[in-house]
Parts: C-alpha cells; structure tokens; sequence
C-alpha cells in the first residue's frame, strides 16, 4: 500500500486580514505558522516521508521546507507549477469583507466553487482546472512511489478541496486548515480516505480554522 499525505500552507498575514490569496498573491507566514510547519513534520516523522511535491509560491514552498527539515527527510523537494493555488484574477489581494458587498453574486459563485462567466470576466481560473490539474498532480506522485512508501504534497487550500472531491467523487468535502493533515492511501489504483484534517498534533489546535483561498 502506498500512502498521500497532504498539507495546506501554514497561515500567512493575509489570511489573518481576510484578504484572497490565489495563485500570484504571495505574502510570508505568520510565525506562529513556522512553529506549526515545524509541528507537522515532527507528526509525519512517525510515518516516513519519501516523496515531496510542492507548489512554487513561496507561502506553500517554505511550509514544506520546515516539514521536511523536521520529519527527517533528505531528499529534494519537487516544485510542481499544477499544485499553486486557484487563480482569483483581479480579486487576488482583496478584502473578502468588500468583496461580499461590492460582488454578493461573484462571491457566493466562488465560496460555492461554482464556475460561471462572472468569474471568467474578472479574470478567474476555471474550478473545473484546477481540481483537474490537482488531481493530476496526486496520480502522478502515486505513479512515482514504491510499495509501501510515503508521499507528501504541500499546496493551498482551494485546489486541495477541489482535487479531494474529483479525486473521492463526492462534494462532501470541507474547507482545508492551515498546515492541517489529510491522508490518503493508495491499493490496487483504488484511492481511499483515511484522515482529514488533522491538527491535533499541534501546539494549539483551536487556533486553527477553515479560512480558504
């Protein structure tokens, strides 16, 4: 059996404004995040970690960075330009605050990853893309573990909600936390969930919430 684990970025000062990330808005973690980062290899350290893929964007690289550093691994991380964030066009940057009354309808077609020209007009990427190249990103790390082995990708919050439901075929999937665990393992091609969201390994967990984007 081999086994995925997958991380979402550790909290950054924009997540903290309320303020959308995407894949061009790029600001630094929070270091109560690097502490976090630290937490979760030390918790992965327990499992063995062979492979890492990580997102290019410097929030995503510099969490698995620590992860790595802590769990033990020795190998080279794998920047991997399918696993970056969704694109949120001329919204990245933005306060969701003002943009729940300025849009109401844009906003709630992107809180409910629903695609539609709306978002298209302001510059958006499809959900439709992203999960696919996501989901791409997980076989192609799957293809490249042995049996038995361990694989971690690092990415952001809205691409991994989107790839988990391509990936499980369901829709009942809930927002990613910062720096939380989500396991899947891998047997016979057949892909199944073992944990999601994970964050009792670290120091304060009830810190942790479901900001997204």
């Amino acid at each position: 059996m081999k086994k995925i684990f997958i991380v979402r970025h550790g909290k950054t000062q924009w997540n903290q404004e309320g303020k959308i990330q995407g894949a061009n808005g790029d600001p630094p973690l929070l270091n109560q995040s690097i502490k976090d980062a630290q937490d979760t290899g030390f918790y992965l350290k327990n499992f063995g970690i062979d492979l890492i893929f990580a997102s290019p964007l410097s929030r995503s690289l510099k969490t698995a960075e620590l992860i790595a550093k802590s769990s033990g691994f020795k190998g080279t991380i794998s920047l991997i330009e399918d696993l970056k964030e969704v694109g949120f066009g001329s919204w990245e940057g933005k306060l969701k605050d003002d943009l729940v009354i300025s849009h109401p309808t844009e906003f709630q077609l992107m809180k409910t990853r629903t695609d539609d020209n709306l978002l298209v007009n302001l510059g958006f990427e499809t959900f439709e893309q992203a999960g696919n190249r996501f989901t791409n990103s997980v076989y192609n790390l799957a293809n490249q573990l042995l049996e038995n082995q361990n694989g971690l990708i690092v990415s952001h919050g809205a691409v991994i909600q989107l790839g988990l439901k391509k990936i499980l075929n369901t829709n009942n999937i809930a927002g990613i936390k910062n720096t939380a665990v989500t396991s899947l393992s891998i047997n016979d091609n057949q892909i199944l969930l073992e944990t999601f969201n994970e964050v009792g390994f670290l120091q304060d967990p009830a810190n942790v919430k479901e900001i997204q984007f």
